[in-house]
């Protein structure tokens, strides 16, 4: 539906004038509801070169130094997720070059990264209309960028057919222009499983191109960082955390930088090190939000940090900084489409410690929550909590609740939200689903679906699975306790073991109870 409202939006979208007479689109525009957008008055606000941002150039048709270099801070906040500073670095340029057409280009790129889908077709059609005035090589990116934007918007049917062109055309430039390191990061992006790819979700296929961009531009903090991921989508957390030490010297004040240094080093055994990762990034953004006076929720990662930030004070037994963390996560807005589960989190930790009135409690109230990944999430949060309880028959109406919810996101999303939205949500309800029904059926089908489940996160490379994975099988564990399947607890805490061989299961419990004596799990 979203996808629909931008098309429509397209040539309706009001503008605002800026210095040469250049129209910009207006930050009123359609795109996105409310509260999926940043504060859009900050996005207009002027900006200027700021430290720690870290250092690309790509050299482009600019009238001023001053516009490149704005380019240049745009391009590497880019690469760093940034998306806000990406468009106020762009319309900084644009303010001064008005017809500076890369600039377009990139703000069509930082508009698709805050959910803006109209504005980043206004952007990118006014780069297409400056493609007279620029260099073979800065048409080539132009063009692309168009053609990802195409892939990215197309119906579900066409959208295998585009992406695999969209990565042909690359190609065909890097035939032309093999000396383009942007390129290459390009094509290693859309390795990934759609052209949404931006680098995340790269793997073995995409670790080649990145290693090819470092060798025409070395210590480009874009292609390190890609190259975090991918290492670490393979299970590669040594090489991951080069590359992420790498990134996080490069970008010191940028807060995703740092945290993904952090997010590497737990599967290495280096937590305290995790830790003080975590922690500068909290410490960049609440600075960040404070100069820049920003909305809580406005920066996107925040939360996602925050979320991190608990799980490892809690794996290293600091309770109370734990929950202090998670509670600073659920009263965090989230302005995202995908994310919203990290508001499940308070009522997930208060669960595993026992406090099972106070977890029924918060996950219940995110069902006033505007993000559908929230209300799921916590339906399914719910229903466990209820089935610790004994009280069955909510329990599964909690499991129902969630579906519907997760099945309403998904329409309300498009692409890239969608896929996101089902990847991080649907793990929480087949949980709640097998674990009912381990009551409910003589069958070993729910213990085989939770060894499986179990067997995914201990698995899964990835610190955000396999890190709060840990404490959801502890859950997963108490339930079957509870059941009385002694086996499948016997397997379940088999993986934890393979997860983290130093973790003591039921070691929260076990401090609360030690905290006060009145405490019943």
């Amino acid at each position: 539906m979203r996808r629909i409202l931008s098309l429509l939006c397209l040539f309706a979208a009001p503008t605002l004038l800026f210095a040469g007479g250049t129209m910009l689109p207006s930050h009123a525009g359609c795109s996105s509801p409310a509260e999926y957008s940043a504060d859009l008055a900050l996005l207009d606000r002027p900006t200027s070169i700021r430290a720690g941002a870290g250092k690309v150039t790509q050299k482009i048709t600019a009238r001023t130094a001053e516009v490149q270099a704005l380019y240049d801070q745009g391009l590497a906040y880019l690469h760093s997720y940034v998306w806000i500073e990406a468009a106020r670095s762009f319309h900084q340029a644009l303010r001064e070059d008005p017809e500076c057409a890369m600039a377009w280009m990139g703000l069509a790129r930082a508009e698709q990264g805050l959910n803006r889908d109209t504005e980043s077709l206004v952007a990118i059609g006014r780069a297409k209309s400056l493609t007279p005035k620029v260099t073979e090589r800065e048409r080539r990116h132009i063009d692309l960028r168009a053609q990802q934007i195409d892939a990215q918007l197309a119906p579900p049917e066409k959208e295998s057919e585009k992406h695999d062109a969209y990565k042909k055309a690359i190609e065909k430039a890097i035939a032309a222009d093999p000396s383009d390191a942007e390129l290459w990061i390009l094509r290693g992006n859309a390795e990934e499983p759609g052209a949404w790819g931006r680098g995340q979700a790269g793997g073995i296929g995409a670790i080649a191109f990145y290693e090819a961009a470092l060798a025409r531009y070395p210590g480009h903090l874009g292609a390190h960082h890609y190259l975090v991921h991918a290492y670490e989508n393979v299970g590669r957390h040594a090489d991951a955390a080069e590359h992420a030490k790498i990134y996080a010297a490069a970008a010191p004040e940028v807060a995703h930088a740092q945290h993904m240094y952090g997010h590497v080093l737990p599967r290495l055994g280096r937590w305290k090190e995790a830790l003080a990762q975590f922690q500068k990034a909290d410490a960049i953004e609440e600075s960040y939000a404070r100069e820049e006076r920003l909305r809580p929720g406005d920066d996107w990662h925040h939360v996602h940090n925050l979320q991190l930030l608990g799980y490892t004070y809690l794996r290293l037994g600091r309770q109370a900084e734990a929950e202090k963390t998670f509670r600073r996560a659920y009263d965090t807005p989230i302005r995202y489409p995908r994310y919203g589960r990290e508001h499940a989190t308070l009522a997930e930790y208060l669960l595993l410690r026992g406090r099972t009135e106070e977890a029924l409690a918060s996950a219940r109230s995110l069902a006033s929550r505007s993000a559908a990944s929230a209300r799921a999430a916590g339906a399914a949060v719910e229903g466990e909590t209820l089935l610790a309880l004994g009280r069955r028959p909510e329990a599964a109406r909690a499991a129902k609740r969630a579906r519907a919810e997760l099945d309403q996101g998904k329409k309300e999303v498009a692409g890239y939200d969608a896929v996101w939205l089902e990847r991080l949500i649907e793990p929480y309800i087949r949980t709640l689903d097998a674990e009912i029904a381990l009551d409910e059926k003589p069958s070993a089908e729910s213990e085989t679906t939770l060894r499986k489940i179990a067997d995914e996160l201990a698995a899964n490379p990835r610190f955000d699975a396999w890190g709060e994975g840990l404490f959801r099988l502890e859950r997963i564990a108490d339930q079957a306790k509870r059941s009385g399947r002694a086996a499948l607890v016997r397997d379940i805490l088999d993986r934890m073991r393979r997860i983290d061989p130093d973790y003591a299961p039921g070691s929260t419990t076990r401090q609360a109870a030690a905290a006060d004596p009145s405490h019943q799990p």
